[in-house]
């Protein structure tokens, strides 16, 4: 058996998600249908429709998912951490990609492994 030198404490696979944060009230909230304190898979119509109500706000993106947030925590502690998911070619992805290196997290496509 061949020797394998350790590259990294954990690698992940699982799906990327990239959270938009805005602040809205409560009253807007509301008028949303979506529910304070909780998370929704939105399909892409109805985020499409919430980015365009409130798309001229500030906000922030930030990158997750269950793993990735995992891989995430490692990296805080000081581990050395790898994340194998997809992530689009457009501002999105770009900004996905952006908080994982911000971390010191190497991202690969898991479609062929790039960048691994």
């Amino acid at each position: 058996m061949a020797h394998c030198e350790k590259i990294y404490d954990a690698c992940g696979i699982g799906n990327g998600l990239l959270d938009i944060c805005i602040n809205v009230s409560d009253e807007e909230l509301k008028l949303t249908g979506l529910r304070k304190g909780s998370m929704t898979l939105a399909p892409q119509g109805a985020q499409d429709a919430l980015l365009k109500r409130f798309g001229g706000r500030e906000s922030e993106m930030i990158g997750g998912g269950s793993i990735a947030n995992s891989i995430v925590a490692l990296a805080q502690l000081g581990g050395c951490g790898a994340l194998l998911t997809r992530a689009g070619e457009d501002a999105y992805g770009a900004a996905y990609r952006r908080d994982f290196a911000s971390l010191g997290i190497t991202l690969g496509d898991t479609q062929g492994c790039k960048g691994m």
